[in-house]
């Protein structure tokens, strides 16, 4: 239940602007002293992955306009090959409670799935 709420607050987080205030400074933290980061893979799985997800459905929804889904295939591309357009997905977050409750539910259960099959003292 821990690491669903953390991947939720994750995601909740990015949304109102704490990702850069308090989650990437801790990311970078934890890759100088650790050499890897668990906090890192929490921000892959959690932001990156699920808001491609989200660009992914919202390209091929036949309700998608063409200039959103031009938008949405740009921001997959970007997120899939360099994690840093999960800015990409809030609009469709906001617009659509089916949307956000998915999100949301993707950042929990991704979070879950890392820690449920990291071991002890191990860092993805």
């Amino acid at each position: 239940a821990a690491a669903f709420t953390w991947g939720c607050t994750s995601c909740w987080g990015s949304k109102r602007g704490y990702y850069h205030a308090i989650h990437l400074p801790l990311i970078l933290i934890e890759l100088e002293t650790a050499g890897g980061s668990f906090l890192g893979a929490v921000d892959e799985l959690s932001l990156v992955l699920v808001c491609a997800g989200i660009a992914a459905a919202m390209a091929v929804l036949p309700h998608t306009g063409t200039s959103d889904r031009a938008l949405c295939r740009r921001g997959l591309l970007i997120n899939l090959l360099a994690g840093d357009f999960v800015e990409v997905c809030y609009p469709y977050m906001d617009r659509s409670v089916i949307v956000n409750i998915a999100g949301y539910l993707g950042s929990g259960l991704s979070c879950s799935t890392l820690v449920f099959f990291s071991k002890p003292g191990e860092i993805p």
